[in-house]
């Protein structure tokens, strides 16, 4: 069968990234360690003012590393927090408190960067594997919900990545190799007053298959540099450089009844990101910071019917090049706060979307094509915002309260989104917190040009509220309770089909994806209450669990809540560590959640057919199986040469459980008498080296 076997490979295409040096992450030190790490010089950025920080988590690169079963993708350790869900753990798309997972935005040393993922397709922010080595990560945050004005588009989620910090004592380095790919990282000093990291991967598995269970192979390679200069004791000069290419070639087996797809598809891509910020210290309680960004991000993808002599069924080349500036000044007293900001910038569209003959929609009983388009656009908008917060502090209480206007150049729209919070100690070290915020987002941009009345759509806008109650212990454990309340306006929905939301639209694998004429017309709710526990990583034994439950719904055009797609009402994560001795760790985690939904088929039709046809009386009204996944990593530290060799190996899915992604309709297959089931990754061993010097 190839279902199996192609969502293993799919997992496996995230890297398996591997250990390396912990230079502001928290580590547990071992022997090996300890003999040749030193206190040295470095240059550090003084960190961003961030309103959510009480209830925000800081993780270690140790810890994203250490967590089975997540290949030391940062991505993939996201899926562990709790109310963070995923659609399947074959690729690193995570979704958060209910949201798309076009939804979240990263953050890159302060750099608003569009995509860290390669592979990544136009719906979602998600892909194969990060760009960025976990080596080269001190720490991350992800600001889940009342996150402050300075950020942009971004409705249920800001991923803050902090590279590590460079060190000036000399040349230092790291060599992995793995099923993902080679990397080396290099850092050094610039002369006496700067110094860079520079870190190169590139996919090696393509050398030694063309297959990896999809019918192709990806291939990929990505550049991370980081150069930063202490000009003067006031201020601080930092350049950030990512660059990745990739490519993909999937051709069905006709002749293999388990193989969903019939069309040949050919996938490129391309990411450029560079930022430069300058950063001033008045004094220790004001800061002002100057940056300027430009990203270039191009795919192309082409997909051709393989049952009809390969005729084209549609193709597009979609690029974005946005180029950004942005000052911010922030300023403390005893009890107050300020930071305030203004941001703008050219973005450049580039899109030729074409699907000449439309193509018949699995929404629809008619075999006739739909929804032909054929689309070049060449647009440059303006967008810029100007954004204020105010935080007042006493022995009491903490209160934030802001804004952010937002003008979309795209739609020439202006939107306020305010935001307040509050927080306040309660009995015995335990702090109530709570406060409303409201974010605004286009709506994907191939959705939006894809078909002429789509340039109409409203800006997606969220209004989100918050409440619960947090302690953090001087031994670094932490609890907390809370719960939340999203609900969307002027959400995409189809005209076509007046059931149908954006959220309700299926992933078609190895399908064509039909753009539908949609218009600002739907809503959604998602709300959910979360529990967290946890103690320090860094103890000898550790725990981390968290328990979440969740609904989200939507409406289209009739009216009716319906479940999304990313409606999933019991998540669950635990993650245990036992450091063995002093230079050996094993941890283990455990993640379940309920079956997501799915649309069924009109399964007799479908056959008449032979193509998908989905039940529209019944969107998401039927659940899959539940998940339940158990991964183990055993990893020991050596030293070779007074220089740290880092091992690991890993079993996921240790029980081997067939885990359900999707139902799919098998075309040519007239003997099938029921939806084939797609499972997600099977059981896997793993591992990986890394050598440090």
């Amino acid at each position: 069968m190839k279902t199996p076997r192609l969502l293993i490979a799919l997992a496996l295409s995230g890297a398996l990234f591997l250990q390396g040096r912990s230079l502001q992450a928290q580590a547990v030190p071992t022997a090996s360690k300890s003999d040749v790490e030193t206190s040295v010089d470095v240059i550090t950025q003084a960190p961003v003012l961030q309103t959510d920080d009480a209830i925000t988590n800081t993780i270690s690169r140790d810890l994203v590393q250490a967590t089975p079963g997540a290949y030391s993708d940062i991505p993939r350790f996201l899926q562990t927090l709790p109310g963070v869900t995923y659609d399947t753990d074959a690729r690193n798309t995570y979704l958060v408190n209910g949201g798309n997972p076009l939804e979240n935005l990263y953050v890159v040393d302060g750099v608003e960067v569009p995509n860290i993922n390669h592979i990544s397709t136009s719906n979602t922010s998600g892909g194969f594997v990060s760009m960025i080595d976990s080596n080269d990560i001190a720490s991350i945050k992800l600001h889940k919900m009342l996150y402050g004005p300075q950020y942009s588009g971004a409705l249920s989620s800001v991923l803050e990545i902090r590279t590590r910090d460079v060190e000036q004592d000399g040349l230092h380095g790291d060599i992995s190799l793995g099923y993902a790919g080679a990397d080396v990282s290099l850092e050094h000093p610039i002369g006496k007053l700067g110094a860079t990291v520079t870190e190169f991967r590139k996919s090696v598995v393509n050398y030694v298959t063309n297959d990896i269970g999809i019918n192709g192979v990806p291939k990929y390679w990505s550049v991370l540099s980081k150069d930063i200069f202490g000009i003067t004791g006031s201020d601080i000069i930092s350049f950030l450089f990512m660059a990745g290419d990739d490519s993909l070639t999937i051709t069905p087996n006709l002749f293999d009844n388990a193989d969903p797809g019939f069309v040949n598809t050919i996938y490129t891509g391309n990411r450029i990101t560079a930022g430069g910020t300058w950063e001033h210290v008045f004094t220790r309680a004001a800061t002002q910071r100057l940056q300027f960004a430009y990203s270039h991000v191009k795919s192309t993808s082409q997909q051709n019917n393989a049952l009809q002599n390969n005729a084209l069924v549609d193709s597009d080349t979609l690029i974005d090049s946005p180029l950004t500036g942005k000052y911010d000044f922030t300023t403390s007293s005893s009890h107050l706060t300020l930071q305030a900001g203004v941001t703008g910038g050219i973005h450049s569209i580039n899109y030729v979307i074409l699907q000449p003959d439309g193509f018949p929609s699995p929404y629809s009983q008619n075999p006739a094509p739909l929804d032909a388009t054929n689309t070049s656009v060449t647009l440059s908008p303006r967008d810029y915002a100007g954004y204020s917060e105010l935080t007042f502090r006493t022995a009491s209480f903490v209160f934030s309260g802001g804004g952010r206007e937002q003008h979309f150049g795209l739609t020439g729209s202006n939107i306020f989104t305010p935001r307040f919070s509050i927080q306040s100690p309660t009995y015995k070290g335990f702090f109530l917190y709570g406060g409303g915020a409201r974010y605004a987002q286009l709506a994907p941009l191939p959705t939006m040009l894809s078909q002429p009345v789509n340039l109409m759509l409203k800006p997606i806008t969220v209004d989100q509220y918050q409440a619960g109650i947090y302690r953090n212990y001087d031994s670094g454990a932490r609890l907390s309770l809370s719960l939340y309340r999203k609900l969307y306006h002027d959400y995409p929905v189809s005209t076509q089909f007046p059931q149908l939301s954006l959220a309700d639209i299926v992933d078609p694998f190895g399908l064509p994806f039909v753009y539908l004429p949609m218009t600002s017309a739907g809503s959604g709710t998602a709300q959910g209450l979360e529990f967290e526990g946890a103690t320090d990583p860094g103890l000898r034994f550790f725990v981390q669990g968290n328990l979440s439950t969740q609904k989200v719904t939507h409406k289209a055009l009739d009216g009716i809540a319906r479940p999304a797609n990313y409606d999933v009402p019991i998540l669950g994560n635990l993650l245990v560590g036992y450091r063995l001795t002093h230079n050996q760790r094993i941890t283990t985690r455990v993640g379940y959640h309920t079956g997501t939904p799915y649309i069924p088929f009109l399964f007799q039709e479908s056959l008449k057919q032979d193509r998908s046809i989905y039940d529209l009386s019944q969107i998401n009204t039927q659940r899959g199986p539940d998940y339940f996944r158990l991964d183990i990593r055993y990893e020991i530290d050596f030293a070779v040469h007074d220089r740290p060799l880092d091992v690991y190996a890993g079993l996921d899915n240790a029980t081997a459980r067939q885990n359900y992604y999707q139902y799919v309709f098998l075309p040519h297959c007239p003997r099938c008498t029921a939806p084939y089931e797609l499972t997600q990754q099977g059981f896997l061993a793993e591992g990986g080296i890394t050598y440090r010097f």
